[in-house]
């Protein structure tokens, strides 16, 4: 359920929740989407800390930039005990809690009060813990001034392809001192830098760059990527901050022949090179800035070369580029994508106009909004 609610997601930022073997029409006024379109970006206020435990017990030293209104949450530790380092025991809460087993955590969790804490680094002792080897606390700092925000480019990415991921230490003012770092599956790492080289735009701005290549995966899988940011604010306060971001990756089979493609009166031409699978090809068209229409439809190739038509909607005469996206149907991942420029045939709307009109979602486009209503209840 949730790989689907994921799947989903990615279809709505992609702008290609189209279901049906052939569908078109007019879209309301939005931004036109980019090749490559960027990941949401994801805010944290939070950091993790892992452990080994002792004899039931542990000790973790804790950068504590902002104390009040802190909590820590122990994962599957319901009798932990957690005392400073001058032996004050912190205020405990142990709880269960179905919801969040559903999310892959632990049912049972003890939380514990950090707001007496002192600014800086802080040992806490941990007492009363199961006999196993790992222990995990997330400690969130909901108001400190301080966020952590990342980002991956592209959202959809294709085996072998270079994917950026950007991060941001949101703060009053720059940190003193930083270093972000970036996990893969597998343990692999990377380093993003603030200074101006390596895809980083603008050295000591406070935004941080990296990039990897898109690893083979069977099919399409979502890649997570934790990232790590630890240093020096400006007033001096140590900070830790992890956030989790994904990029969905493609295996690709099917693509697109670009210098192919035309688009002739009411109708376009995308030419596929030779593959094996069932496709959809997806079409938003556009003029300058803003969206207008879209075309979809099904196909199926069994190792042949092919040419797909569609039919196009009247509004998409008035477009003057379009992003063209080839989908596999087995794995729904994003297999190739393009954007092309058009030539009008007809004047453009009037946008500010059409943005009061309520427009109806097409059959497509309702069903999947019904589906992840269904999903998010």
């Amino acid at each position: 359920m949730k790989k689907l609610t994921l799947i989903l997601s990615l279809f709505v930022l992609l702008g290609t929740l189209c279901m049906m073997t052939a569908d078109s029409g007019p879209l309301a006024p939005a931004p036109f989407p980019k090749v490559g379109q960027s990941s949401p970006v994801i805010q944290s206020k939070f950091f993790v800390i892992d452990a080994m435990i002792q004899n039931g017990k542990v000790m973790v030293e804790l950068p504590m930039d902002t104390p009040s209104g802190s909590i820590a949450l122990v994962l599957g530790e319901e009798k932990a005990k957690a005392f400073t380092a001058d032996k004050k025991a912190l205020e405990a809460v142990s709880f269960k809690d179905e919801e969040i087993k559903r999310m892959s955590m632990p049912e049972a969790n003890t939380r514990f009060n950090l707001g007496s804490l002192s600014r800086g680094v802080q040992s806490v002792s941990f007492t009363g813990l199961q006999e196993k080897e790992i222990f995990r606390m997330v400690v969130a700092q909901p108001k400190s001034p301080m966020a952590l925000k990342v980002q991956v480019t592209p959202l959809a990415a294709r085996t072998g392809e270079t994917v950026v991921a950007t991060a941001r230490i949101s703060d009053e003012k720059l940190a003193a001192q930083a270093t972000v770092e970036a996990m893969l599956p597998g343990g692999n790492t990377f380093s993003l830098n603030d200074k101006g080289v390596d895809g980083d735009k603008i050295a000591g701005d406070g935004i941080f760059a990296g990039s990897f290549t898109a690893p083979r995966v069977n099919g399409f899988e979502g890649i997570n990527i934790r990232f790590t940011a630890r240093g020096t604010r400006h007033d001096g306060s140590p900070f830790l901050r992890n956030a989790i971001n994904s990029v969905m990756v493609t295996n690709p089979i099917g693509k697109m022949i670009a210098q192919g493609i035309k688009k002739e009166n009411d109708m376009l031409t995308v030419p596929m090179q030779a593959a094996q699978g069932s496709y959809k090809v997806v079409v938003i068209f556009g003029y300058d800035d803003t969206t207008l229409a879209f075309a979809n439809t099904d196909f199926h190739q069994k190792g042949e070369a092919k040419e797909i038509t569609l039919s196009l909607p009247p509004e998409a005469g008035a477009a003057n580029r379009a992003i063209v996206r080839l989908l596999n149907k087995a794995t729904l991942g994003l297999e190739d994508e393009l954007e092309i420029q058009l030539v009008p045939t007809q004047a453009p709307p009037d946008f500010e106009a059409l943005s009061a009109i309520k427009h109806e979602l097409p059959a497509s486009k309702r069903k999947v909004a019904e589906v992840m209503h269904e999903e998010h209840k």
